[in-house]
């Protein structure tokens, strides 16, 4: 009864204030940059640490000031909307900005998105990871039914080396270790970007990835 409605509303209420408070803080920040060069922005963005392991698949230098750590689905059609801003981000700003992509498939709504996500990493052994990420996204409704074995053709993969590999299940562990790390750091849909911590939800237009890449870059250099 009224104890459990309170609570709602407690819950509601902190869950309104918080937007508020970044909605006031975002717009104060674009203030302040409209009103001139002499102003300093100082306020630390809200950051998580997002940890790239060495089985991450990766686009860009090591050394980049900006990494982008992308939670992503191969089934999920708003990760599909955001692969071409991703890839603007990485020609627009070369050996400044990396992408690491961690595994994310919500199974339970895309059922194949697992075994892509498996597929992709086998296609990787052979040095072709983001070459089928990219075909896969560039007709994803086809993904859908398409066998790996068309997709192996296609990339020109050694054919038996790729089926042992997907049929031998070796990459389980991956997807599932990408799954947790989404997890914990309060995942819930794909994609999910996390730009040097920064976090950036849903299929956001190359003008917003490049606002909060312009403003880490700008951090570094000071």
């Amino acid at each position: 009864g009224r104890v459990a409605g309170d609570d709602v509303r407690a819950a509601i209420t902190d869950l309104l204030q918080s937007r508020r408070q970044t909605e006031a803080r975002e717009a104060l920040l674009a203030e302040l940059r409209k009103s001139g060069s002499g102003t300093v922005i100082s306020l630390e963005p809200p950051r998580q640490l997002v940890e790239v392991v060495s089985t991450d698949p990766v686009r860009g230098q090591r050394g980049a000031r900006v990494t982008i750590v992308e939670f992503s689905d191969y089934q999920c059609p708003f990760c599909a909307r955001v692969t071409p801003a991703l890839a603007k981000v990485l020609v627009t700003y070369g050996d400044r900005v990396r992408l690491v992509w961690k595994d994310f498939p919500l199974e339970d709504i895309h059922p194949r998105a697992v075994e892509l996500a498996r597929a992709a990493r086998c296609a990787g052994e052979q040095g072709k990871y983001w070459e089928f990420h990219d075909r896969v996204f560039a007709s994803q409704e086809e993904a859908a039914t398409l066998p790996l074995d068309d997709y192996a053709r296609a990339l020109e993969l050694q054919p038996r080396d790729f089926t042992e590999c997907v049929k031998s299940g070796r990459y389980v562990k991956s997807v599932v270790e990408g799954q947790d790390a989404g997890s914990r750091l309060g995942v819930e849909s794909t994609p999910t970007l996390f730009i040097n911590g920064r976090r950036v939800v849903g299929a956001q237009p190359f003008e917003v990835l490049a606002r909060v890449i312009d403003d880490e870059l700008a951090r570094i250099t000071k």
